[in-house]
């Protein structure tokens, strides 16, 4: 097996006071998961072992009480000293090759299956992010390439090729680079003085980790935000392996936030409660009789979301097995229920379809079960997204094509490629997590970044929406004796949604710059703070108004039956409004610069009247 040297050196001078209370590593992302326990879980999930602790002396009995005898503990024989000097003492303990990782660094499992199953011959191997944050950057260590090889390694380097993540496969000719180091430099020598020594020698290869997801926890703003990257690495870690683009950008954000409630306990009870609303409609779907077209698509779409939200809390709680299983089989009657709800609006017209239909039921085992396993997916596993299998076979079976849709289902579930078997889950969240931290980011912060957010979000749903307006507008989604319903009908109103709800975090935003602009205003005419945020906010209000009154009742008067009278309605209204505010806005400008406006008139009046003489 592969030995671990874990570097757990440092004196975290930047998370003070919270660092003189224990080590860095012994932090917590949630209640009762350090930092050690949640990197630990990973090496065992790999079959690592031994792990090796390499710290100083004042920490020993932290690591000892908290680790137990799994872990062998190392102690460094200085003070001063940098995080080479501890692999140096790891060398004394253990022969190459190992894996070298930075206690401090949370990483997702996929990085150290990259790392550990790349075949090298070269004394080292790290992994590379090509695309790391700015931050991440200035802080990183950083790797050069030339021709495709690692030729210098360092952190006053440029960081145009990407970062070293923190964790480094040790070979047998490292020992000879180490050494070396440490005899010129000393004791406070670095990891990166190893690897620039040795690259110069063409001995430093890379896997590319770049898209994986980590952190490097230096500060308390770092370790907020790896308590916040946690959630999303234990979602890829446990959760399903074939979510597709789809899923993850029409599901997931909503899920997610569902998801990632707090208290920690809870999410193992949205995970439950949405098994169980998946399982009952499941069973009602089950005896459905055909449905038209826009209602199968709201159902289907509403199996993808609650077994989404089911997986994805499971996986967030860190859930045993009962539960991970209980989930499966909701799942897999409700993807059963899906694909009978499909083959309802088949008729008789399709060909074999009862032994294509056994065969597509039976094949809905497949991600129920095993789409939990430890391996990556396959490069194809991206077909089973759940939402993408049900829009794409739903829409084939409509078209006609019964045989078509039936053999998709099928191979979208038999393209999912993993290994049987559940990951072991790390212990459950208990208490809070340590230290509690005194950052919080500012609600005037927080606003803004929702409102940029959103905006942006706005923009590309109402793209979308104008190219299916364009594209799909006479498609027809409804036809009743008294009503057809098509997709240029739906989408103004849906449009219109979309703004509304996302203009009003983008409205919230601004009424946050409104405010910071008062202050400024204020200086520069003179006047109190409650005038300027009032006229501050009129104006604000008065341009979402007349925008509203601009778009709203066109979205609005495409609608069946309702559609003209609502749009005139609403138009009235808005129209009301922006007079209003037009009125109030003119009242407190001309109250407060009263004397300013009659000054101007009286200037006006005197040069008109010299000019009539």
């Amino acid at each position: 097996m592969l030995p671990v040297v874990i570097v757990a050196g440092g004196v975290a001078s930047r998370l003070r006071p919270y660092s003189e209370e224990r080590p860095k590593s012994l932090m917590e992302l949630e209640p009762g998961l350090t930092i050690a326990d949640f990197i630990l879980e990973r090496f065992r999930r790999a079959g690592l072992s031994p792990v090796y602790l390499v710290t100083r002396r004042e920490f020993v009995e932290a690591f000892r009480s908290k680790l137990g005898p799994p872990v062998v503990i190392l102690t460094v024989d200085r003070e001063e000293f940098g995080n080479l000097y501890s692999v140096y003492t790891a060398l004394k303990h253990v022969k190459p090759p190992f894996l070298v990782a930075m206690s401090d660094h949370v990483f997702e499992y996929e990085m150290l299956r990259r790392l550990i199953s790349h075949r090298s011959s070269k004394a080292f191997t790290v992994c590379l992010d090509r695309k790391p944050s700015l931050a991440e950057a200035r802080e990183g260590l950083k790797v050069v390439l030339a021709a495709g090889a690692v030729a210098a390694v360092g952190k006053g380097l440029e960081s145009r090729y990407g970062i070293d993540t923190g964790l480094i496969l040790v070979r047998e000719g490292a020992s000879a680079y180490v050494e070396k180091v440490i005899s010129e430099r000393g004791p406070t020598a670095s990891i990166g003085d190893a690897l620039d020594l040795a690259a110069k020698d063409g001995e430093v290869d890379y896997v590319d980790v770049t898209g994986l997801l980590w952190k490097d926890v230096d500060t308390v703003e770092d370790l907020a935000k790896a308590r916040e990257l946690c959630k999303r690495i234990l979602a890829r870690d446990y959760g399903k392996k074939h979510l597709g683009p789809l899923t993850l950008a029409l599901v997931r954000p909503a899920t997610f936030r569902l998801a990632a409630l707090r208290p920690c306990h809870a999410r193992a009870r949205v995970a439950l409660l949405a098994a169980a609303l998946l399982f009952a409609l499941g069973s009602v779907m089950l005896a459905a009789p055909p449905l038209q077209p826009l209602l199968a698509f709201a159902l289907l779409y509403a199996v993808a979301f609650l077994g989404d939200l089911a997986d994805l809390s499971a996986a967030l709680a860190r859930a045993g097995e009962g539960l991970t299983r209980a989930i499966a089989l909701a799942e897999l009657i409700a993807e059963v229920s899906a694909l009978s709800l499909v083959v309802t609006a088949l008729g008789e017209q399709t060909p074999y379809s009862q032994p294509l239909t056994a065969l597509a039921a039976a094949s809905s085992a497949v991600p129920a079960f095993l789409g939990r396993g430890e391996g990556r997916p396959g490069r194809l596993a991206w077909i089973a997204d759940p939402l993408l299998k049900y829009a794409v076979t739903a829409a084939v079976a409509f078209a006609g094509f019964g045989s078509v849709a039936l053999a998709y289902w099928i191979c979208s579930n038999l393209s999912v490629a993993w290994p049987a078997g559940l990951p072991v889950a790390p212990p459950k969240p208990t208490g809070e997590a340590f230290p509690k931290l005194g950052v919080r980011v500012g609600h005037a912060e927080r606003r803004l970044r929702a409102a940029a957010a959103s905006g942006f979000k706005l923009t590309l749903a109402l793209l979308a929406l104008s190219y299916a307006q364009s594209y799909f507008g006479d498609v027809v989604l409804l036809n009743l004796e008294w009503l057809e319903l098509r997709v240029g009908d739906v989408v103004p109103p849906l449009a219109l949604i979309l703004t509304v709800y996302y203009g009003y975090r983008v409205l919230i935003g601004a009424k946050i710059l409104v405010d910071a602009l008062t202050s400024r205003i204020v200086r520069a005419l003179g006047i109190t703070e409650s005038v300027a945020r009032h006229i501050g906010l009129d104006a604000l209000y008065l341009a979402a108004a007349w925008l509203a009154l601009a778009f709203v009742p066109s979205a609005l008067r495409p609608l069946p039956v309702i559609g003209e009278v609502l749009s005139r309605v609403v138009a009235l209204a808005l129209l009301v409004v922006v007079i209003i505010l037009l009125y109030d806005l003119a009242k407190v400008v001309y109250a407060t610069f009263e004397d300013a406006f009659k000054r101007v008139l009286r200037k006006v009046a005197e040069a008109v009247s010299e000019g009539g003489a």
